[in-house]
């Protein structure tokens, strides 16, 4: 794969090279001749430098010129799950949640066992109220889980959060409860589900749920 470097990425490292170069001080000596700079970089190397480009883009909001050049390496290298997962997070950052979804599930597929992956991924389709694929990742984490562990608890917690938005709320109050019995002191769970028992109009419920955490009068 060959990369056209952005003329201004070359010329911002022209600058950086030759930073400080003019000046009246006396120059010290000469070091002794080291390995010759390197010009050229092969093809690893310029992608490598073009997706730090494109982080820097995008850490200084400059979404619509990182979305750009990484859809030009995307069209070169269609399966890099570097370009998808900044993708993705460009299309979220210009309120395309739609998109960014796609470019999660193609990370996905590309890095099935990354759980963070799989958590961007059920993060963004609860965004576009994409329960179905929400759910297969949290069931997929709770059919994974150790009994009794923190993984367990956390895919609990997610898929009856899952479930809340969807209405289900007695299959949400099930799984909260089965996660509060393994995590008693889990301050996440307990909230989810008082705002699940308020929902139901067991506000009695709340109220107590509420009143554990601190965060009832």
């Amino acid at each position: 794969m060959r990369i056209d470097l952005p003329r201004l990425v070359l010329a911002s490292l022209l600058a950086m090279v030759t930073a400080g170069c003019a000046t009246t001080a006396p120059r010290p000596p000469e070091a002794p001749p080291s390995a010759p700079l390197k010009t050229e970089l092969n093809e690893q190397e310029q992608q490598a430098f073009v997706l730090d480009y494109a982080q820097l883009l995008i850490s200084s909001g400059h979404h619509g010129e990182a979305r750009k050049l990484l859809e030009q390496l995307r069209g070169s290298d269609p399966g890099n799950p570097q370009v998808l997962e900044l993708l993705a997070r460009v299309y979220e950052q210009e309120g395309k949640s739609g998109m960014a979804l796609v470019a999660w599930q193609q990370v996905q597929r590309t890095r099935p066992d990354n759980r963070a992956d799989a958590a961007e991924l059920a993060r963004v389709a609860l965004m576009n109220e994409r329960y179905d694929i929400a759910d297969a990742v949290f069931r997929r984490w709770l059919a994974e889980a150790a009994p009794g562990s923190r993984e367990r608890v956390a895919a609990l917690n997610n898929l009856g959060y899952s479930e809340l938005l969807q209405g289900k709320f007695e299959r949400a109050i099930y799984h909260l409860q089965e996660a509060l019995e393994l995590d008693p002191l889990n301050r996440r769970v307990r909230s989810n589900l008082a705002l699940a028992y308020e929902l139901i109009g067991h506000t009695e419920q709340a109220q107590a749920q509420l009143r554990l955490l601190g965060a009832a009068n």
